[in-house]
């Protein structure tokens, strides 16, 4: 008779223990460096400096904008599978917009100083 009431307890700490095993969290970036900055003040201008360096290094280069060569692998097992050209330039003209920040959305790029790093900053 005890043992029938251990399996839903039993149960009860499966079900809790996979799903914090398994799920999934957030960046913990911003954490880490609220953590770290906490412990180490100096890190806040060691990091500025670099931010600083970075935007200097911008301007002062004469041409801010890189080819970079890329290759898409498209893997399918059948013709249907398959995506078009169109399709694959579509998507590089997004990531391009992205990078160039001229994407509708580039006003939700994380204040975590990823904006100086864009190449239309």
């Amino acid at each position: 008779m005890r043992r029938i009431s251990y399996i839903p307890l039993t149960l009860l700490l499966l079900i809790i223990t996979s799903s914090l095993a398994f799920s999934q969290h957030r960046c913990g970036t911003m954490q880490r460096w609220i953590a770290e900055t906490k412990d180490h003040p100096q890190l806040i201008e060691k990091r500025q400096k670099i931010e600083n360096d970075i935007i200097k290094w911008q301007k002062s280069t004469a041409l801010n904008s890189y080819n970079i060569p890329v290759v898409f692998h498209i893997l399918y097992e059948n013709e249907s599978e398959n995506i078009s050209l169109e399709q694959i330039q579509s998507q590089l003209d997004v990531l391009n917009q992205d990078f160039n920040r001229t994407n509708a959305d580039a006003n939700q790029t994380p204040c975590f100083n990823f904006k100086s790093c864009s190449s239309s900053s």
